[in-house]
């Protein structure tokens, strides 16, 4: 078994933790070692005092509710048709600065990493998964299956810090932002996280095995595959919803008042051009003048339809390149998994059918 991961033997199976005790990073919880479960009542979760960690039933309830994005574990079949395929599809938090978003505190589990024009969505790390403790009594012990499943979204909500600080300057964007405890330094930090870089993708809910999304896809597919009008309403208000689509709407106007317009311009050309009997000898001028109105309404026409055809060829060209992508990136990953499958490598095996990877065969 690899001697990276910090394991804990229990009466029942050999179980992990996603860090060693000497890298966590809050103490707070410390005490659930030497205490039973039963007199757990008086414990609190760190920076949520109304938590308390007995009785276990609500406890569940609510870590549940922080972590477990239902509607996206119900996508994750899908998400390789909105995001890039890789957990690692994350920009640091100085590179979301970069591409001028403005990152949004959010509690709620289903818009972690979601983003949309100029906002990202980003949940502060609650102080209690920062403990060693409370992976190790509540987390990984024996427990229901609705605690598996539990396990699973915390710890790929919590890999996705490592993708988001990578440098001093995130963690400063990190703390400005209260997405962590300020007392944390980057060294410590550093330590830390070189733990949570080996968690595989097999071991965390499907959701977190894709990095960022895009909210307005999620809108869109939702209405394929969850069956809602949207994933999540970005209008709280008519003018806003409405506001939307001023864009389209101006756009199709323009088009259709141009081509109207040149179509006016060249049957007027011809009825000035049918009465065009004029004795004063300027006959030859209205000729040219219905010649230069007949073909500057067509070129008109054409340049119209050019830009409709232009803009097609470009949605379409987008489109495909897009699924195209998708596509090969999924032929691509599947034939990993048959060939890490064939030689006995996949999900931690190392060839002789023994466990090499705790965290799949001993979190989860």
């Amino acid at each position: 078994m690899s001697q990276d991961i910090n394991t804990t033997t229990s009466s029942s199976a050999t179980t992990s933790l996603p860090f060693p005790r000497q890298d966590q990073l809050t103490p707070d919880l410390d005490v659930l070692l030497t205490t039973a479960p039963d007199s757990w009542k008086d414990v609190r979760l760190p920076s949520q005092p109304r938590i308390r960690l007995a009785p276990a039933p609500a406890l569940w309830a609510y870590l549940e509710a922080e972590f477990v994005a239902a509607p996206l574990e119900q996508l994750a079949p899908h998400l390789w048709l909105m995001s890039t395929q890789s957990s690692a599809n994350i920009s640091p938090l100085h590179r979301q600065r970069v591409k001028r978003r403005d990152i949004v505190l959010t509690e709620d589990p289903r818009l972690h990493l979601v983003w949309h024009d100029e906002r990202i969505f980003v949940k502060p790390l609650p102080p209690y998964l920062l403990s060693a403790a409370f992976w190790e009594k509540v987390l990984v012990a024996p427990g229901p299956q609705q605690q598996q499943r539990i396990t699973r979204a915390a710890l790929g909500f919590l890999r996705t810090y490592t993708h988001l600080i990578q440098h001093p300057s995130d963690l400063t964007i990190a703390h400005s932002h209260a997405l962590l405890p300020s007392t944390i330094t980057y060294t410590s930090f550093s330590d830390f996280a070189a733990h949570l870089s080996r968690i595989p993708d097999s071991a965390v809910s499907p959701r977190y095995a894709y990095g960022e999304l895009r909210l307005s896809r999620l809108n869109v597919y939702a209405k394929l595959f969850l069956r809602r009008w949207y994933y999540f309403r970005l209008w709280p208000q008519y003018g806003t919803y409405f506001a939307q689509f001023y864009a389209p709407v101006l756009f199709v106007f323009g088009v259709l008042s141009v081509a109207l317009g040149a179509m006016q311009v060249e049957t007027a050309a011809e009825g000035l051009f049918a009465g065009g009997d004029d004795d004063s000898g300027n006959a030859a001028l209205w000729v040219a003048f219905w010649h230069l109105c007949r073909w500057f309404s067509v070129a008109s026409l054409a340049l119209v339809a050019l830009i409709a055809v232009v803009l097609l060829v470009l949605l379409l060209w987008r489109l495909w390149a897009e699924w195209s992508f998708a596509l090969r990136e999924r032929w691509r990953k599947r034939g990993e998994r048959r060939t890490g499958r064939r030689r006995g490598l996949w999900d931690g095996e190392d060839g002789d059918g023994d466990e090499d990877d705790a965290f799949v065969k001993g979190v989860v």
